[in-house]
């Protein structure tokens, strides 16, 4: 019966299911497949995050490790862990692993009701299976059997996401919800970066204080590492951010040759048109009130470096700006419109540093502003960066609307508000829903004034984050516009835009564009439309030693992007449904009619030899630790049984954090000594009885010993020989 309810989800929810987007979570649960009942929350103790830029995408790998430690089964017995898990959108999953004691498992990709039916079986014959499936646009399901209680499981999911593209950075948010999922505190997670040119400055722009140390490996090479502490995972995102590599207002990178193949492409309009003639000047007016109360973890310092960043970011010398101060009586800084260039922004903000801002009169503040704006007579916007809790009540917060109504009249002024509170502010519930601190003053003011509002409490871990969103929605500039991409002699087709292109096209936006090419290059980009009454065309031509070269993952961002399209409401029968599993298994791509399959050997999987776990190697510097030692021996080299290893260190030396591993040929850890030395020490004494972690005899071969700390590695070839 089981197995004709999963059929029937399959075929009828298969067409139904994935056209709903469903409730975004994330939830790790542990259970008994045989019973169902009881469930419990399950436990992730390990996490790595690997990224790899790749034109307008990141390469994302998870590798996580699972158990049920937190939950009241017996030891021993065995589970299902299922993790529900929610991606950001666009993403590309192309790929799954399962361990098997040390053995990588490479996912087969079947069509969703064969891997279904393969899954449930293996399960009932309790043997080693996992099973990754789509559920809606960016919600998945990964199941994996059996998770012995006691015990732990590793796994990897791989994924392609496109980057949010600046003029200055592109932007990678990290998927730390999911290991918000389980039942105890998340574990410390490394952040490991493997990048190449034209990517440049990497950081963590949620977490401005971890940085990034190089690293060096015999297996992975060269790369960057940052561990961030479970507190630091607490956030709602983490983002990785890199330097935009932008040549007048594109990228454009590559797959294939200079005859045919895959493209990506970012172009932003506003740099390649120029439409300064045509561009009202902007004028905002900034009103800074501040509540060290309820500003936890921002100061006054921190707020006017970001403001300064932001209208820096957004603004150009043309444009105009004002600052009023809050206070019991606010003041306006200037008596006309300051030019918006960057040495003034900075000149001003660089002032307003040793500024007493601290007041709780937001209702004078913003009269102020709505009144100088009138007296000026100019077309301009009010920006409000508050931390206010104090006109959220339902009564306060309409009289004082009805109040500010008065003032502004019939005077169109757009109120764009920053609420940065994070603390001590009050809940309400109003008309059958829950606002934050001041957010029923704020949603309705802003919409009454054709304005925009953003509260950090929902929106945002990152200031910078939540202060850009509203700068970018007060400053948009929007046109109708046309784009043509093409080769010089040849043409480009089966073009896919990441994100809306024609009416009300934002111009300071980028359009993200994948596609394919057939001819002889220079690349061709023509841009047409019409922006405030007047038409505009121009054309720019890229040459081939301007583009960057990426991978296969070119093809397969371009694959992603078709099976989507495919995918999408309205669009579903038979056939599409016969050539969205066509592609899908072609390019390895997950769709809603197929799922990654993890089998042990005895069932059809096959050990990936070429599979590098990047989540192995050393969280250690690079320093070679033989020049500390005074002894290195290891006896007997090759050997068959065991083997010891004799360390002697000139001075002493700190294992505290240090790791004990022994790595295969391809760079497999079989065994981790748990018994460590902890404190300093001299001197270091092991054995190794040929065996993995798990118990059995590793294969003769070429072996790898591997001695970790922060601040070096020590590393040396075992050859074991067959007993």
């Amino acid at each position: 019966m089981k197995l004709l309810r999963l059929y029937l989800v399959i075929l009828l929810g298969g067409l139904s299911l994935v056209r709903s987007q469903g409730q975004q979570f994330n939830s790790l649960t542990v259970l008994d497949p045989q019973f169902n009942w009881p469930s419990y929350r399950g436990t992730i103790e390990e996490a790595t995050i690997t990224l790899r830029p790749v034109g307008l995408y990141t390469e994302v790998g998870l590798y996580l490790t699972i158990s049920a430690k937190d939950a009241s089964f017996q030891v021993g017995r065995q589970l299902e862990a299922v993790l529900g898990f929610t991606l950001p959108a666009n993403s590309i999953v192309n790929d799954s692993w399962l361990w098997i004691d040390t053995t990588i498992i490479r996912a087969k990709i079947l069509d969703r009701w064969t891997a279904s039916t393969i899954y449930e079986n293996i399960v009932q014959r309790r043997q080693d299976p996992s099973i990754l499936t789509k559920v809606t646009a960016n919600q998945y399901s990964l199941r994996i059997y059996p998770l012995i209680m006691g015990d732990k499981r590793k796994v990897k999911i791989n994924y392609l996401v496109p980057g949010n593209w600046t003029t200055e950075e592109v932007q990678t948010v990290l998927p730390v919800g999911i290991l918000r999922s389980g039942q105890a505190t998340p574990p410390p997670l490394e952040v490991r970066l493997f990048m190449d040119a034209p990517w440049q400055n990497p950081k963590l722009s949620t977490h401005p204080e971890i940085n990034f140390v190089p690293k060096q490996d015999p297996e992975l090479g060269t790369y960057l590492s940052a561990v961030i502490p479970p507190a630091g995972l607490s956030t709602r995102e983490v983002i990785l951010s890199l330097k935009a590599p932008l040549k007048n207002g594109i990228f454009l990178s590559r797959y294939g040759d200079n005859q045919e193949g895959y493209y990506q492409m970012a172009l932003f309009p506003e740099q390649m048109i120029d439409f300064s003639g045509n561009l009202k000047p902007r004028r905002i007016l900034v009103l800074l009130h501040y509540n060290p109360a309820t500003a936890l973890g921002i100061s006054p310092s921190q707020l006017m470096s970001e403001i300064s960043a932001q209208l820096k970011r957004v603004l150009q010398p043309r444009d105009f700006f004002n600052v009023v101060l809050s206070g019991v009586s606010p003041k306006v800084l200037a008596n006309d419109w300051i030019s918006a260039s960057p040495t003034e922004i900075d000149r001003v903000f660089n002032t307003l540093q040793n500024e007493n801002l601290s007041s709780l009169n937001l209702p004078g503040l913003m009269a102020k502003g709505m009144e100088w704006i009138k007296s000026n007579g100019k077309e301009s916007k009010i920006l409000l960066f508050s931390s206010s809790v104090s006109e959220g009540d339902l009564g306060v917060s309409n009289e004082l609307i009805r109040e500010l109504s008065l003032i502004k009249g019939n005077t169109e002024i757009p109120f764009y508000i920053v609420d940065y509170a994070r603390h001590n502010a009050p809940n309400y519930r109003i008309n059958n829903r829950n606002y934050w601190g001041n957010e029923y003053f704020y949603l309705n003011w802003s919409r009454l004034t054709k304005g925009d509002y953003a509260q950090q409490y929902y929106c945002c871990s990152d200031f910078n984050l939540l202060s850009a969103s509203v700068m970018d929605a007060m400053t948009i500039e929007k046109a109708d516009l046309d784009l043509h991409t093409s080769l010089q002699s040849g043409f480009c087709y089966n073009r896919y835009n990441l994100n809306q292109l024609g009416e009300a096209t934002t111009l300071r936006q980028p359009i993200l564009q994948v596609g394919r090419y057939q001819g002889n290059w220079p690349f061709v980009v023509e841009l047409s439309g019409k922006y405030a009454n007047n038409l505009f065309f121009d054309a720019l031509t890229v040459p081939l030693t301007e583009t960057h070269v990426t991978d296969s993952t070119g093809a397969d961002t371009w694959a992603g992007n078709y099976i989507s399209a495919l995918e999408r409401p309205g669009s579903s029968n038979n056939a599409i449904a016969a050539e969205i599993i066509n592609a899908s298994i072609q390019r390895r791509i997950l769709s809603y009619y197929t799922a990654f399959l993890c089998l042990e050997p005895a069932q059809g999987g096959e050990p990936c030899l070429n599979c590098i776990d990047r989540s192995q190697g050393p969280l250690v510097g690079t320093q070679d630790l033989q020049d500390s030692l005074i002894v290195s021996k290891i006896s007997p080299n090759p050997f068959r049984e065991r083997v010891m290893i004799q360390l002697q260190f000139k001075d002493l030396i700190d294992l505290s954090n240090a790791k004990i591993l022994v790595y295969n040929h391809v760079g497999q850890v079989v065994r981790t000594f748990s018994d460590v030395p902890k404190g300093k020490i001299q001197n270091l004494e092991l054995q190794w009885d040929g065996r993995s972690d798990g118990g059995a005899e590793v294969p003769a071969g070429m072996y790898i010993f591997r001695l970790q700390t922060p601040t070096g590695q020590y590393s040396r070839k075992l050859m074991k020989l067959e007993n």
